[in-house]
C-alpha cells in the first residue's frame, strides 16, 4: 500500500513489481503491507481499488493517481474487506466477479446496521446480466460497465469523494485536469 500526502509525487513511492509471466504482476510485499486496523483517519482523497485483474488494477491506479487520489490496492475480496476497515477510504472501486469473495459479498459485510456504507462505492463489472440488479441496489451512478471510459471513471470517483467530503465535513482538492486519453478498457 502506498499513501502519499496531497501534492506528493507518485514517483517518490513507486513499488518495484515482479516480472509478469504466467502469474499476475504483483507489487513487492513492502508496498502492500496493510496498516494496523483503525490507525488511519478517513482519507477524503483515499480510494481503495479491489480488482483481481492485475492489468485493470494497474490502469485504475494510474488513472486515480493522475487525479491526485491516494490509491490503496487489493487483489481480491478478502483483502479488500480487510483494507476497507483498516484504511477508511472515501471511495471503494470494486470488481463484481472475483475468485472467492465477490464484490456484492464484500459490500454486504461492510454495511452498517442501518444498511448504509461508510464510503462511496463504484462497482465495475463486465457481467451485463448483473447490471440491472446492482443498479437497483446501489443506484444508477454506482455501476460502471466494462469497457469503461477513463474520463467517466475519474468524474464518478471525484463526485463520490466530494459527496463524502460534504458528509464528513472535510474538503480536499483533487486534480482537475482532463485526460488526453479517452479510451476504454475491457
Amino acid at each position: 500500500m502506498v499513501l502519499r500526502t496531497p501534492g506528493e509525487s507518485p514517483a517518490s513511492h513507486e513499488a518495484p513489481t515482479q516480472p509478469c509471466g504466467a502469474s499476475p504482476c504483483a507489487p513487492s510485499t513492502a508496498a502492500t503491507q496493510p496498516p494496523q486496523e483503525g490507525n488511519l483517519a478517513r482519507g477524503s482523497n483515499r480510494v481503495l481499488v479491489v480488482e483481481d485483474d492485475a492489468s485493470v488494477r494497474g490502469l485504475l491506479q494510474a488513472i486515480l493517481e493522475d487525479e491526485a487520489f491516494d490509491v490503496v490496492l487489493a487483489t481480491d475480496g478478502e483483502e479488500g474487506l480487510r483494507l476497507a476497515r483498516a484504511v477508511k477510504p472515501a471511495v471503494v472501486l470494486l470488481d463484481v466477479m472475483m475468485p472467492g469473495l465477490g464484490g456484492p459479498e464484500v459490500l454486504a459485510r461492510l454495511r452498517r446496521p442501518d444498511g448504509s456504507l461508510p464510503f462511496g462505492v463504484l462497482v465495475l463489472t463486465g457481467a451485463a446480466e448483473l447490471v440491472t440488479a446492482l443498479r437497483g441496489e446501489l443506484g444508477p451512478d454506482a455501476i460502471l460497465e466494462k469497457p469503461f471510459d477513463i474520463t467517466t471513471l475519474a468524474s464518478r470517483v471525484k463526485a463520490l469523494a466530494a459527496a463524502g467530503d460534504r458528509q464528513h465535513g472535510t474538503h480536499q482538492q483533487h486534480g482537475n485536469h482532463e485526460h488526453e486519453n479517452h479510451g476504454g478498457i475491457r
